[in-house]
């Protein structure tokens, strides 16, 4: 169906020399004139002629005209076409009328355009240079069809983002299902054990060396063994990075990868240059990699892995904090702290429940099902220092030490978070005595053992070194054993209501390496499944080298590997059942195993 005037005005080139020949064509048939009220204001004695070339007189095209008189608009004279802003078409006189007629009136709806009553005034006017017709394609279903086409195209996008974060959140919920239901069985089992003991008539004595004989001995008692193992590291698999800058790693069992921060640097990566990102490299080989970008402009500082949910928390030094999913690469969340995050660490009991340590001091502590932002912020000790170090501990009954809680780490205290609720809110803090200003720290979390790395100190007494280590500062790392005492000792002040307290027992010291100002972490592993075995990994950034100690000797290391690179981050991890140590440096990352 034809919406268009009957009329419309058609201009063609005409094929003859002279191109200022006019002939006026009668419109075929009158529209009614406008009411008188109208007429009175807009004059209409313009006579309506049009521009048409000799070759078309005869073609029958109709004739534009104007809504305002239903005249013919023509070329040239006072009844030329003009538009407004709106862009629709008149005769220049009729909308000037219109328009000033509408300015004199008092009346602020008149001054509107006739066709769409969009606002308008005698300035808005603009003429029109008119010579022949241009035809113009109706394309505007095609536009609305594009629109509807890219409208449905962003709302795929975010139903296929949604489910992907659904399917997230599901595979999270079933593993916490299933960890609450292990741990369902065993505290059953804990409670039988219990009740038959009662039954027996035992006085508990029985059960106690039940649950030490369960656990890992402490680590003082390993001494008792005169023999030693000895570990050698031989070096497996060296992997370089090109074009981007490696810190932090973390180990994902599940998929036997190692995810790596990286940032890129350059221009080689496009819109990603110049951001960090997570490189995830195979265990295997170190050959097969995927890059996966987080969109974060700043420094990764720490890599925390669910190894329940396969979902990772990233921090970085721009305050930001994201939820990743390693199965499908995809930010399931993020949230944002005012000042930079340092460490982060999930709740093994809740894994909705995260922590991350801030450059303030302050802990706060995150609940994935609050998406915008953290529940609530620990500060015992009111420090200013980074928090670079955290690892949260699973309550365990039979262990000596069965407490559930966050070991907490800065340059300048640390300490122990505990409480009934995992959200912390009502805690007890219990700080450890400092020995310096510390830069790295590791927790074995069977075990129950914290060792904790200071720089060297000029002030402390040295007289009990030997002669070699007399007035030379080097770096030392204390390892020691949580325990749960029911009295506080000289110097503690515990102020609970339970009335006991949770110490660190340092039973190791280890006195090596000069020490540099870069910080680089340190690791404790059991390898290859030994029982009671601990070893501590630690690197000397000043001769760029890497040590290995057994936990109780504390004279020399058993095996040091020497590195191209200053390390940044050591990390064990066990596959193919054995026990490797993996070492990042800025541009390389090699894999060690443990022989």
């Amino acid at each position: 169906m034809d919406l268009l005037p009957p009329t419309v005005l058609n201009f063609a080139s005409d094929s003859s020399d002279d191109d200022d020949d006019v002939v006026v064509v009668e419109s075929e048939r009158k529209r009614p004139r406008l009411s008188e009220a109208v007429t009175s204001e807009v004059s209409t004695s313009v006579a309506p002629v049009s521009v048409l070339p000799p070759s078309t007189q005869g073609g029958g095209a109709d004739v534009d005209e104007c809504i305002i008189c239903y005249d013919s608009i023509t070329a040239e004279g006072e009844h030329r076409a003009a538009c407004l802003k709106c862009g629709h078409i008149f005769g220049e006189k009729c909308i000037s009328k219109w328009l000033l007629a509408a300015a004199a009136s008092s009346e602020r709806d008149k001054r509107v355009c006739p066709q769409c009553k969009a606002p308008a005034k005698v300035t808005d006017i603009r003429t029109l240079y008119i010579r022949r017709t241009f035809r113009v394609a109706d394309n505007s279903e095609v536009e609305e069809l594009k629109k509807d086409r890219d409208k449905a195209r962003r709302e795929l996008r975010r139903l296929e983002e949604e489910d992907r974060i659904k399917n997230t959140r599901y595979d999270m919920t079933v593993q916490e299902n299933k960890r609450l239901v292990s741990e369902n069985q065993a505290l059953s089992r804990l409670l039988d054990e219990y009740k038959a003991q009662a039954r027996d008539g035992g006085d508990g004595s029985s059960m106690a060396g039940m649950g030490e004989s369960s656990t890992h001995a402490p680590p003082g008692q390993a001494s008792n063994n005169p023999t030693v193992p000895s570990i050698r590291l031989a070096l497996q698999h060296v992997k370089d990075f090109q074009s981007a800058t490696a810190r932090v790693m973390a180990h994902y069992p599940a998929m036997n990868i190692l995810v790596v921060s990286q940032k890129l640097e350059g221009n080689t990566f496009g819109p990603f240059s110049n951001t960090s990102a997570l490189q995830l490299v195979s265990c295997h080989d170190l050959k097969s990699s995927d890059m996966f970008h987080i969109n974060c402009p700043k420094l990764i500082r720490d890599i925390c892995i669910n190894n329940s949910g396969g979902t990772a928390l990233v921090g970085a030094m721009d305050g930001s904090i994201c939820l990743v999913g390693l199965q499908n690469r995809v930010v399931v969340q993020r949230y944002k702290e005012e000042c930079p995050v340092w460490s982060c660490a999930f709740n093994r009991h809740n894994a909705c429940i995260f922590y991350c340590g801030l450059a303030n001091g302050a802990v706060s502590v995150f609940d994935t099902r609050n998406l915008s932002q953290r529940v609530s912020q620990l500060n015992a000790r009111g420090t200013r220092a980074p928090v670079f170090h955290m690892t949260h501990l699973s309550r365990q009954p039979l262990h000596k030490f069965p407490l559930n809680g966050l070991c907490v780490t800065s340059s300048l205290s640390s300490g122990f978070y505990t409480g009934s609720d995992a959200s912390l809110s009502q805690s007890d803090y219990y700080d450890f005595k400092q020995e310096g200003l510390a830069y790295a720290a590791a927790t074995d979390i069977h075990a129950r053992v914290m060792a904790r790395s200071f720089r060297p100190d000029t002030t402390s007494s040295m007289s009990a070194l030997p002669p070699a280590l007399n007035n030379k500062p080097t770096v030392r790392h204390f390892i020691g054993q949580l325990d749960y005492i029911s009295s506080p000792q000289d110097g503690q002040n515990i102020s609970t209501s339970s009335g006991r307290a949770v110490v660190l027992n340092d039973y190791s010291q280890i006195r090596e390496g000069a020490g540099s100002l870069q910080m680089s972490r340190t690791a404790l592993f059991i390898p290859n499944g030994g029982d009671e075995q601990l070893y501590f990994a630690a690197a000397d950034n000043s001769k760029n080298v890497v040590q290995l100690w057994h936990h109780m000797t504390n004279n020399r290391p058993q095996h040091t590997v020497k590195v191209s690179h200053p390390v940044y981050d050591l990390t064990a991890l066990d596959f193919n059942g054995r026990t490797h140590l993996a070492v990042l440096m800025e541009k390389k990352l090699q894999v060690y195993s443990c022989d």
